[in-house]
């Protein structure tokens, strides 16, 4: 069963996310979501093909045009199945 979404701790004073997509050693995807969170199903989820994924997200602060970031606030995996 594909996982609804992929959740990290949140992060006092971020303004948002910049959670990064991997696939095959690929990067395929950088999102910028408000909260600590990404949905995986529903309107709002990216469009993804099925597969294992790598995330890895990041505070923002800031004006995205300003790029300034925190560490690491959570990574993991995910695999998305056709079914989803």
């Amino acid at each position: 069963m594909t996982p609804s979404r992929v959740i990290w701790p949140p992060v006092v004073d971020a303004d948002y996310y910049d959670v990064v997509l991997w696939r095959g050693g690929v990067r395929v995807l950088d999102v910028w979501p408000v909260r600590p969170a990404l949905p995986l199903q529903g309107p709002s989820a990216p469009s993804l093909t099925p597969g294992e994924y790598l995330w890895f997200a990041y505070p923002g602060y800031g004006a995205r045009s300003e790029a300034r970031f925190g560490p690491l606030a959570g990574s993991g995996t995910f695999t998305l199945r056709a079914d989803r």
